[in-house]
């Protein structure tokens, strides 16, 4: 750092011609010194700042994420500053929504639906939202909405309904963006991929938290017709999950009846179900 004498006038006295060209260039000299000392510290000085209000606004995210935690309910496993070190997700995420995927693989929904729902729940469907963006939207949406309808507090409702939809119009987008395109050569791979299948569900499953049985026959129904023209039911992956999650809903929306409680893809055939081929 410059010194106290850095930025004082210097006289610079010359005689002839050759004095006052080698004095020209001592002036330019001092003057460059003297910038550089000023921008040096004006640095040290930013940085210092930056510093000193970086350590408190580094308090604001972590108390943020221990109310939303509260609000949320229940101990996360993953611990708040201990999110994702692997980068294992499609996308980062933020100290919020790793609560929310942690809300998922605990909600009591899905171990009220029994322990084969639950174990392929937290397995295939939530790797296969690691893998996509998309996905990942359309959990934390049902995560929300969940908290929304069953949460105590209304100032808690509130705040989780307008997460809600915020995912809801990006799962929204993304189906919109999936049905638009066009159709693949024939003999090529299915038109529609799973990721869009559990986009379109987790939409039907936001509109049965809310009470809205029509929407979602709505979204059950055009889920069957994509099937329909993916080629059938054999076209839909993660070894017969999806189809039974698809033919529930449909189930429920008065569309089928008699629905297997088990996937038959994804049953041990020495428990008694023979493997769907």
């Amino acid at each position: 750092m410059a010194n106290q004498q850095g930025d004082r006038f210097r006289i610079i006295q010359f005689a002839n011609k050759e004095d006052r060209d080698n004095s020209k260039a001592l002036v330019h000299s001092h003057a460059s010194r003297i910038t550089h000392a000023r921008r040096r510290r004006a640095r040290v000085i930013a940085y210092q700042a930056a510093r000193d209000t970086g350590s408190i606004q580094n308090e604001v995210p972590q108390k943020a994420g221990e109310e939303f935690q509260q609000a949320v309910g229940g101990p996360s496993r993953i611990g708040l500053g201990h999110t994702d070190p692997f980068g294992s997700f499609a996308r980062h995420l933020t100290v919020q929504e790793h609560l929310l995927f942690d809300h998922c693989k605990r909600c009591r929904y899905l171990k009220s639906r029994g322990t084969v729902f639950a174990d392929n729940m937290t397995s295939d469907w939530v790797r296969l939202a690691l893998n996509d963006t998309q996905c990942l939207n359309a959990l934390f949406l049902n995560a929300v909405r969940h908290l929304s309808v069953n949460h105590q507090q209304a100032s808690q409702q509130q705040r989780f309904s307008d997460l809600a939809i915020r995912y809801k119009l990006l799962s929204f987008r993304a189906v919109s963006d999936a049905i638009t395109k066009p159709a693949p050569p024939p003999d090529s791979a299915p038109w529609f991929h799973d990721v869009v299948f559990l986009e379109i569900l987790s939409l039907a499953f936001d509109e049965l938290l809310l009470g809205n049985p029509t929407m979602t026959r709505s979204h059950v129904q055009g889920a069957m017709k994509m099937v329909e023209l993916n080629g059938g039911w054999n076209t839909l992956g993660l070894d017969g999950f999806m189809e039974i999650i698809l033919l529930r809903y449909a189930e429920r929306a008065g569309l089928v009846h008699g629905v297997l409680e088990v996937p038959i893809r994804a049953q041990n055939p020495q428990e008694g179900g023979e493997t769907k081929n």
